[in-house]
């Protein structure tokens, strides 16, 4: 297990500066504070009264910005500016860190990255409303063409902190860990999926982090005590003293260490109800490992569980049911998914564990289309992309989702190594088409972070009846469908539609594009060649004056490269001696070569393959040849399951279409 710990007074400085907030209680309901806002408007209404923003709010990469100091007026927010135009917005408990410039942001549910980057606009600082909203705990909607912000009352105390937890412990029921309350220190910003949580007194010298990693195979002390060392000596720190700890009522191993800077730092690990936990503490004063046993009363009340009956424990978890809040600011969009998914950086798109994912897409409804109309265009879509023993078409459900009235697409595919289901999810509004596509294994759970849990169940992990106690061992719970998953994700969707609309014109989904000989002629001056790419294949790398390209389309991918070869006939050679031990060695791999290609005056050689890769059969075609010191290769690879009359068209085509320019 990687420990990403950190030790330097000067990371941690920086850690606690990203996204920093007080360990406190959470907010109590109480009376909402309210801000109303119109796009291009300065005017505005804060709890019932109208006022003026400092500047009108604008839209920045499809999010609407506004002047920081309405968070103020309306809410009584506090900020303080840090070092590197760092900015901590905080209010009651909870605290929003941004950098100017940065589209990365700090919120309690972890790290997000904004549409757009918090910018000064003639001295007024401009910040994305929605992404610092929620992270205050504000619920945002539109109401015609007023945006709507409403925030809890924090009691009258014009947003001031109320200070640390007076409660005895704190501990994350999701990941079923407890600890003594270190009063008065400060939570910092862990993992998004919660199973690392940080903190530091006010002063920074003392650091306390523990982390909660999943491992089904038990781990017993002196192999805990063995991978510490490992891991502290493979980073040059120097070990002072080790041990392991049996007998009580958690068996754990512990290292005192001295890092690089010279800090001083103790960690446990514990293995426990199929979880490694390692607590780890960094006290920059310390001048021998014995001074770290003054803090031995706060590291001994560390418990590998989580009793949800004591009300002298406060829950730092915001993971509801198994599941994290999450928000794709582009579109608008809010939902909940699974704690174990990630964002697939620079898409609107989620990844999970069991090859399960969803995926978002918006276009511009066809003039006349409609849900049934849209999924017959779906449905034949399958049919140019699969072949048709690799597809089992079920049909279509009707679902609410985001408040209007969707239709579902249920079908599962088969690339060779097993059947995947999936979910698509079909909106139409405001002359926009929201596309929701999920996919899991056939008869996958919903998997979470703490293990295989059924996320619509209500209580996701086991706990003990009598003690109320949750170990984040995940409780025993029968399969849960992908019909029924689907539902659960569709169900926490709400979708700014009149974002959407305000901020788009024509968008196109050349993902569903029906005719699939559509091309688009792409220029390499750089190269001196051009080529045509069919309109549905997706691009990967597209600079056409860079030596390689890419694409990827269902089942297959594309990708063509050019370099400079003081020995063209030598690659050639290369080429053909993998190729031919690769089906010497490879009862699956069937090799064909073809050279008599021509490109313009050009020879080139063909190499037609078939192989079996993760147990998925599939064909490449490879074509290679030189000119005036370059090589250029054009490979195109197909699953045996994609490979229609129309895939196959479309990748001959491409080949085909190479010219030179000169």
């Amino acid at each position: 297990m990687k420990i990403m710990r950190v030790t330097s007074a000067a990371l941690l400085a920086s850690m606690l500066t990203l996204g920093a907030a007080a360990v406190g209680s959470p907010a109590h309901a109480a009376d909402m504070q309210e801000l109303r806002l119109k796009m291009g408007s300065k005017e505005a209404v804060m709890n019932g009264e109208k006022g003026n923003l400092t500047r009108t709010p604008y839209v920045s990469g499809g999010t609407l910005m506004v002047p920081l100091s309405a968070f103020y007026k309306a809410f009584g927010t506090s900020s303080n500016m840090g070092d590197d135009n760092t900015v901590r917005i905080t209010y009651g408990s909870r605290a929003v860190t941004l950098t100017i410039g940065s589209k990365v942001i700090w919120t309690p549910q972890g790290k997000l990255e904004s549409p757009a980057a918090p910018v000064m606009v003639a001295g007024t600082l401009m910040v994305p409303l929605r992404p610092v909203a929620k992270g205050l705990g504000a619920q945002v909607s539109w109401e015609g063409s007023e945006l709507v912000i409403k925030l809890p009352d924090q009691g009258g105390s014009n947003g001031e902190s109320q200070g640390p937890s007076t409660k005895e412990r704190i501990g994350n029921s999701y990941f079923g860990w407890s600890i003594n309350n270190p009063a008065g220190w400060i939570q910092g910003a862990g993992g998004d999926d919660e199973s690392v949580a940080t903190f530091s007194d006010s002063t920074g010298a003392l650091y306390l982090e523990i982390h909660a990693v999943k491992q089904k195979v038990k781990q017993d002390p002196e192999s805990l005590l063995d991978a510490l060392i490992r891991e502290a000596e493979g980073q040059g720190e120097t070990v002072l003293h080790e041990e392991t700890v049996t007998g009580g009522d958690y068996d754990y191993a512990k290292i005192a260490a001295e890092d690089g800077d010279g800090v001083l730092w103790e960690e446990r690990i514990y293995y426990a109800n199929g979880h490694i936990y390692a607590v780890y503490l960094a006290d920059e004063k310390a001048v021998h490992y014995k001074d770290l046993d003054k803090h031995a009363d706060l590291l001994n009340s560390f418990k590998p569980s989580f009793d949800q009956k004591d009300k002298s424990t406060q829950d730092l978890s915001a993971l509801k049911e198994g599941t994290k809040e999450s928000y794709i600011s582009k579109y608008g969009l809010t939902l909940r998914i699974p704690a174990s998914w990630s964002a697939v950086t620079g898409q609107p798109a989620y990844a999970g564990p069991e090859d399960q994912s969803l995926r978002f897409s918006v276009s511009s409804v066809p003039q006349g289309q409609t849900l049934t109309l849209w999924a017959e265009q779906l449905q034949q879509n399958l049919k140019q992309l699969f072949i048709p023993e690799a597809y089992r078409y079920l049909g279509t459900r009707e679902l609410e989702i985001s408040g209007e009235p969707g239709m579902v697409i249920e079908y599962e595919t088969n690339d060779g190594s097993g059947w995947m289901r999936h979910e698509q999810g079909l909106i139409i509004k405001n002359g926009y088409r929201y596309l929701i596509d999920y996919k899991a294994k056939s008869g996958t759970e919903a998997v979470s972070s703490a293990g295989d849990v059924d996320i619509s169940k209500k209580n996701p992990t086991a706990m003990n009846t009598n003690t109320g106690e949750t170990s984040g061992k995940p409780a025993v719970v029968s399969a849960n469908s992908a019909f029924e998953s689907f539902n659960q994700i569709a169900g926490s969707i709400e979708i700014d539609f009149d974002l959407v609309k305000s901020t788009y014109g024509t968008l196109e989904d050349n993902a569903l594009v029906a005719d699939k000989t559509k091309m688009i002629s792409k220029v390499s001056y750089t190269y001196g060649y051009k080529l045509n790419i069919p309109r549905y294949w997706m691009p990967v790398a597209d600079r056409f004056e860079q030596p390689a390209v890419e694409y990827a389309f269902p089942g297959g991918s594309f990708r063509m490269t050019a370099e400079q070869s003081t020995d063209p006939d030598l690659t050639l050679w290369q080429l053909r001696s993998i190729y031919a031990e690769a089906a010497k060695s490879d009862s699956t791999f069937k090799l064909k070569i073809s050279e008599d290609r021509k490109i313009g005056s050009v020879n080139a050689t063909e190499f037609q393959i078939h192989q079996v890769v993760n147990g998925v059969p599939l064909s490449k075609r490879i074509l290679i040849f030189n000119k005036e010191g370059m090589i250029y290769l054009l490979s195109a690879s197909l699953n045996d399951a994609n490979a229609t009359e129309e895939q196959q068209a479309a990748i001959d085509s491409v080949l085909k279409s190479f010219e030179w320019t000169d």
